[in-house]
């Protein structure tokens, strides 16, 4: 798979910054969605996949690398690649699933004031994060892509989709005004339609 050749922004404020990326992945033929989020100077990755030196170098020059952060089983991606190259703790769920050491993804919480929501049925070791400033970053639970539009994963790919949108209503009471997801692109100011999709 190529790396990305470029990042695109979506906060850019003092103390806190938004970045996404994505790049095809011939292999399981869909585009593989990465975020950066920047607190106070440090960055944290989600589900990363490779980036051209160029546009690291861009998320680079506004914060130094805190972590690594896993959504799921399935996002082994380029994370000991990035782990390995900054010298940062990798955050996941399913600690079986990795042939590498990992943290648990709660402790992000303390860390930088993430919440951090377990989502049950979806893929083993699901995880969604949110920051109170409004930004949430999901994993493979809710899709955005252009065959789908903004949807429940399929239930193919589900452990068990019936206890996945169950657990999912735990993010109703949300209001974001950015979505990240490790498949589509970003949804903005999508309070409304969060909530209308997990009450269906």
């Amino acid at each position: 798979m190529k790396p990305a050749a470029s990042i695109r922004w979506l906060v850019e404020e003092a103390a806190l910054r938004l970045a996404v990326w994505s790049a095809y992945s011939p292999e399981v033929r869909t585009e593989l969605g990465s975020t950066a989020l920047g607190i106070d100077g440090k960055w944290w990755f989600f589900d990363p996949v490779a980036l051209e030196e160029a546009a690291l170098a861009e998320l680079l020059a506004h914060g130094e690398p805190a972590g690594v952060v896993l959504t799921n089983a399935n996002h082994e991606r380029d994370a000991p690649g990035w782990a390995g190259r900054f010298g940062v703790p990798i955050y996941a769920a399913a600690p079986g699933a990795f042939p590498f050491a990992v943290e648990a993804p709660e402790r992000l919480g303390a860390r930088c004031g993430l919440k951090v929501f377990q989502i049950e049925g979806a893929a083993e070791g699901e995880r969604a994060f949110y920051h109170p400033a409004g930004l949430l970053i999901l994993g493979d639970a809710l899709i955005h892509l252009a065959d789908t539009g903004f949807a429940f994963l399929p239930g193919r790919y589900c452990l068990d989709p019936a206890r996945m949108r169950r657990s999912l209503r735990g993010l109703g009471s949300l209001s974001p005004r950015w979505i990240t997801f490790a498949h589509g692109e970003p949804l903005a100011d999508a309070g409304s339609r969060l909530r209308a999709l997990l009450e269906e």
